[in-house]
């Protein structure tokens, strides 16, 4: 099993407890975060990392074993972070895990450093606008944050506004060479 957070990952060997006879050993994942933001979450499971890395960032695409070779994943999850990253600027931390999420779970989760997806939304055809819009949260939600609840509109609006900057965009009324 493996856990995966925001923030800096420290992995400890815990001692089986003495208490208990069937106690085995395992291990202990701290994650500690400096930066202000909404809290993050902490995933558990069993994963397969794929990591891809770029001058400015790196991108880890973290799914279960039998849905990473069908998925497409692990290749456009770096493209749309870099795309955001030209687009909006960078982030206070260039760090990004995108992991794939149980069925019987929510379909999206973002924290700051994470984006994670249902294994619904991926397989042969992931679900592109659902991942542009999960990654867009860290712009609009982990580095720029609503001040309340009744805020919160602008967080996702602005995300699901962005998502459709990494398609094709129809021309500008003005340009005239395109159809």
């Amino acid at each position: 099993m493996v856990a995966i957070g925001s923030g800096k990952m420290t992995v400890a060997d815990s001692t089986p407890s003495k208490k208990s006879p069937n106690a085995v050993a395992g291990k202990t994942y701290t994650f500690v975060s400096d930066r202000p933001s909404f809290p993050g979450t902490i995933i558990a499971g069993v994963f397969q990392e794929t990591k891809s890395e770029t001058r400015a960032s790196t991108c880890t695409c973290i799914s279960s074993p039998c849905t990473r070779s069908r998925s497409g994943l692990h290749r456009r999850s770096p493209e749309e972070f870099t795309y955001y990253i030209t687009s909006f600027g960078p982030l206070p931390s260039p760090t990004l895990r995108v992991v794939e999420l149980p069925d019987d779970t929510v379909p999206t989760v973002w924290a700051p450093e994470l984006a994670g997806m249902a294994s619904r939304a991926i397989s042969e055809k992931t679900n592109y606008r659902l991942l542009a819009n999960t990654i867009a949260h860290q712009w609009w939600g982990c580095s720029v944050s609503p001040a309340t609840k009744e805020d919160w509109w602008l967080s996702d609006g602005f995300s699901r506004y962005s998502k459709p900057c990494t398609w094709s965009r129809p021309p500008a009324p003005w340009d005239s060479t395109k159809p």
